[in-house]
């Protein structure tokens, strides 16, 4: 069934009225504020509130309205209350009147309220001296506005799609369609383009050029950590798209390398659609694809690289809590390499396609957790497709619109739907007078286990990973299967820091391996 956003939570709330044996009355409520700019708390005088209102607007000085809670089960209080305080994400604009939706006629509605303050219990004590919190249900909302990017920078009177964020959120690589600068002009379906973010501002977008991009569709499913590298949607053949597949580019000193196929074991796509995502630690890829054996047109599938083969192995369902008899695709698998997020027809939403995010349970990659959707202020009765995540987990980047006219979007992340938190490493692999180390990095644990890889740039000699966040682990730097360096790297008491600078410096250009790791770690320890 395909349900538009007031439908659905019309529809869920009949639920929840018919299962408390409550009848549904709608009801709305309008309150006129003189103009309050950052307000952060909501005060609500409605007995048991949070259990019967299903929606909070906020509107601004322009007459605009702004969502700013939704009815949510994981919001009730178990006991009764008089009062209802609810957090809300930073708000940019003036209020100047708030409307509550209720399912159920309140007998008493009799007060509400705003608060500049960010910390509840501040606003909590507040209350409690003036004798009106003595029973409440301090509650947060996770909705916030969601923000068109750039009309000028980034968004056109063209469709754009696939946001992919970097991994330090610097950077915003996405399709553009039809567009005059395409390779191919306007008739070209898809070219790939990125902008930078420098002090909340984007820059105008940069079409990659040649040979990334052609006159056929192209696209870009991953970025590499150290935006070094970039996985393809496709395979290329003779400056052309030449098949379904995956490619493989390296940021060179001259631009991006050709393409070169990425192998995968058993591949094999019925659907005309095909989509996929390479986990930060470069070892294992989501597909979306129709193999004729799954729950019904584009299922996602996992698959892990094996080192030895240098190839990818033979795609695996994800399973009959992910995959539904209609299409799952766009997958975003987050920096914790646990939480999955996907777009999908099949699981109950507001219209088209939505957005879900699901958690893995376990390391078998067919155990999920049930996929929950995202709802309204992301979802749509439109196409809501390709969501995107930084390691940083600040803001989430997704398309949504019409077919012919899908914009790029970004909404600070609600912490319920973050992923766990994660720490990045960066730094420069160098030689004491300067050159250009290009190498692998590699980290493993303290048992000597593998978590993660990365390669330092031969443009510049950056590197960037991604760690668990608190972890102590071995740093080793190799290059054709010497190793050059290895030392220990801990970033327990990095709380609240979320990047961790590391520099590889190599005596000078001469030295280029050692004869054991002890050797190493003696003449070429890493620098901060």
């Amino acid at each position: 069934n395909i349900y538009n956003a007031r439908q659905f939570l019309y529809d869920s709330l009949t639920r929840v009225a018919t299962e408390s044996k409550t009848q549904f009355q709608e009801r709305v409520y309008v309150y006129d504020f003189q103009p309050v700019t950052k307000v952060r708390q909501l005060i609500i005088s409605f007995p048991d509130a949070a259990r019967y209102i299903y929606y909070i607007k906020a509107f601004d000085q322009q007459g605009n309205e702004h969502i700013v809670y939704e009815y949510s089960a994981r919001s009730h209080c178990k006991e009764t209350y008089e009062w209802l305080i609810i957090t809300v994400p930073p708000i940019s604009y003036t209020i100047t009147s708030i409307e509550v939706g209720t399912f159920q006629k309140i007998k008493t509605v009799d007060k509400i309220g705003t608060s500049q303050l960010e910390n509840v219990n501040d606003l909590l004590g507040q209350l409690m001296r003036n004798g009106l919190a003595e029973s409440y249900c301090a509650i947060t909302s996770f909705i916030a506005d969601r923000e068109r990017l750039s009309p000028n920078e980034v968004n056109s009177d063209k469709s754009e799609v696939k946001p992919i964020v970097s991994a330090d959120g610097s950077r915003l690589y996405f399709h553009r369609q039809n567009f005059k600068e395409n390779i191919g002009g306007s008739s070209d379906d898809q070219d790939i383009y990125v902008t930078e973010n420098k002090a909340n501002q984007w820059s105008k977008a940069l079409n990659l050029g040649s040979p990334v991009n052609n006159k056929s569709s192209n696209g870009i499913a991953s970025i590499m950590p150290g935006e070094n590298g970039a996985y393809l949607i496709n395979e290329y053949k003779n400056n052309k798209i030449g098949g379904q597949g995956v490619s493989f580019s390296k940021k060179e000193l001259k631009g991006w390398s050709m393409p070169e196929k990425v192998l995968i074991e058993d591949f094999s796509n019925n659907s005309p659609y095909f989509d996929f995502c390479i986990s930060t630690s470069m070892g294992e890829m989501i597909l979306a694809i129709d193999k004729g054996d799954g729950w019904g047109d584009q299922d996602l599938y996992i698959s892990r690289y094996n080192d030895d083969s240098s190839k990818w192995s033979a795609p695996v369902n994800l399973g009959e809590v992910v995959n539904t008899p209609l299409a799952e695709t766009s997958p975003y698998l987050a920096a914790d390499g646990k939480t999955l997020y996907f777009a999908s027809e099949g699981h109950l939403g507001y219209g088209g396609f939505d957005l879900f995010i699901t958690k893995r349970l376990d390391n078998t990659w067919t155990n999920w957790s049930q996929p929950e959707n995202l709802g309204s202020i992301i979802n749509s009765d439109e196409h809501d497709l390709y969501y995107s995540v930084s390691a940083l987990a600040d803001y989430a980047y997704f398309s949504s619109g019409p077919d012919n006219n899908r914009d790029l979007y970004r909404i600070p992340l609600p912490k319920v739907y973050k992923p766990a938190p994660v720490t990045i490493i960066q730094g420069y692999a160098i030689t004491t007078d300067s050159a250009i180390v290009t190498a692998t990095i590699r980290v493993l644990n303290k048992k000597g286990m593998w978590l993660t890889s990365a390669k330092s740039s031969e443009v510049d000699g950056f590197y960037r990973a991604i760690i668990p966040i608190d972890s102590s682990c071995i740093v080793q730097l190799a290059k054709q299967g010497q190793l050059l360096l290895s030392d220990t790297l801990s970033t327990l008491g990095y709380s609240g820091k979320k990047i961790v600078l590391k520099n590889f410096v190599l005596p000078d250009t001469s030295l280029t391996t050692f004869s054991s790791a002890a050797e190493a770690e003696m003449i070429a320890p890493l620098q901060n």
